[in-house]
Formats: structure tokens, C-alpha cells, sequence
């Protein structure tokens, strides 16, 4: 009998039924860690209803909305000026675990309803108030996107301010960021994506100014947010 031949063979064995295990192991292992839910801090609901002069009510969403976002949590909210009577729609979509959310972001979903891109989104930078340093830098970059469609009675026109937050990040598009690991936060993993959405319609030739009251707003919604999405330090108490 060839011994040597025989160990050879053994081992080959010995390694395929560990490889088998190992390969097994890990399908499990990421099925699992697929099926993880990032709980929010607290419920979207709990977003205040007044921030800054602005009081909001809860406008539903429809059926097949949702049904096309597959949104876990949301929130969508009309907020009115007390002063000016600017109107300001604000929707937060939260999803807890690896999901479709990815392409949901303004430049997906408007001209899939119909409206047409007026010009190319452009960045602004917001203070990043409140929030640690080390999560998100200085400033946050708010996508500023302007659409325009065409109806009977004329023409149509929306600015929207957008900033995803990814894992933990903020990030001015949730496009090309596919999953993270989980991050390691005081507040435990961080494996989430959450869309803020902040809308108006602008006055004709009145793109700019519509454009400062959403960042204005954004400035005093961002740090609320930061109370419910997870990974996210809230504004200090200092």
C-alpha cells in the first residue's frame, strides 16, 4: 500500500469537508448579518412637530409610494412658516438592513414621475451643528436638485435639498454607496441608510431664494434628526 499516496489523499479529503464547512459558515454568517436591523434611537414620529417658526402636520403617503420606496420607517411632513406662510415638505426614509433603498434619491425618483432635471444638482455646505466632528467633519453637503414639468394649467417647478446618511455618514448621495460594515458607535452599529428630502416650491424665477429657505431649514433639521438616527451624536448640552 502507498502510504504517502494515501496521506495525500486523507489530507485533499480533510481540506474539501473544511472548505464545505467554512463556505457553509460563511453563507450563514452573512445571511445573518444581512437579516440585522439597525433599530432608530427613536421613533421618526418623534420629530417635533415645531422647528424654528415652522409648524409641520403629517401629510400620508400612498400605497404604491410605498410600496415602490420599501421604506421600514418614514416620516412626511408639511411645515409652514408662521411668519412668511412658506410651505417646506420634509420626508425622512429610514432603512434598517441591507435593502433597495440605494435608488431612491431625488434624481431617480422625479424624473420617473414625470418631471424633467432643470439644470444639474449642485452641493452647499451646512454647519454641521451639534454633531461630532469625528462622524461627519464640519459641514454637511446638501445636494441642491431643481425640476420642472410641464402640466395644463403651466409649468411646474420644485427645489429639493438632499443628504443621505449611510452607516453613520452623511453623504450628499446614497447612489454608488452600496453596504458597510457596521460602524462602531456609542450607540452600537450604524449599518442603516436614511434618506432626508427637504422641498418647496419656488415663485417664478424664484429658484435662489426658495433655495435658502431649504437650507435654512435643513440647518435647524439636522440636529433633531441626529437625536433619532442612529451612530449620530446629538447636539451638545454645552
Amino acid at each position: 500500500m502507498n502510504t504517502p499516496k494515501i496521506s495525500i489523499i486523507m489530507v485533499l479529503a480533510i481540506m474539501l469537508l473544511t472548505a464545505g464547512s467554512l463556505s457553509r459558515w460563511v453563507r450563514a454568517s452573512r445571511a445573518s448579518y444581512a437579516m440585522e436591523r439597525t433599530p432608530l434611537a427613536s421613533p421618526l414620529s418623534s420629530l417635533p412637530e415645531s422647528i424654528g417658526e415652522y409648524t409641520g402636520s403629517d401629510v400620508p403617503l400612498s400605497l404604491e409610494v410605498l410600496e415602490a420606496a420599501q421604506v421600514e420607517s418614514y416620516v412626511h411632513r408639511e411645515y409652514i412658516s408662521n411668519s412668511s406662510g412658506r410651505r417646506i415638505g420634509v420626508y425622512v426614509g429610514y432603512w434598517g438592513r441591507e435593502n433597495t433603498g440605494m435608488g431612491h434619491g431625488p434624481e431617480i425618483c422625479y424624473p420617473s414621475s414625470g418631471w424633467s432635471i432643470d439644470r444639474p444638482s449642485t452641493n452647499i455646505s451646512i454647519p454641521a451643528s451639534g454633531l461630532s466632528d469625528e462622524d461627519t467633519g464640519d459641514k454637511i453637503e446638501v445636494a441642491m436638485h431643481r425640476f420642472v414639468r410641464a402640466e395644463p394649467e403651466g409649468i411646474r417647478r420644485r427645489s429639493v435639498g438632499f443628504v443621505a446618511v449611510v452607516g453613520g455618514q452623511f453623504r450628499s448621495s446614497s447612489v454608488g454607496f452600496y453596504w458597510h460594515e457596521p460602524r462602531s458607535s456609542s450607540r452600537g452599529s450604524s449599518r442603516y441608510l436614511a434618506q432626508v428630502h427637504v422641498s418647496a416650491v419656488p415663485e417664478p424665477n424664484g429658484w435662489q431664494a426658495t433655495e435658502t429657505d431649504i437650507i435654512e431649514f435643513m440647518e435647524l433639521l439636522i440636529p433633531e434628526l441626529s437625536r433619532i438616527l442612529p451612530g449620530l451624536n446629538g447636539p451638545s448640552e454645552n
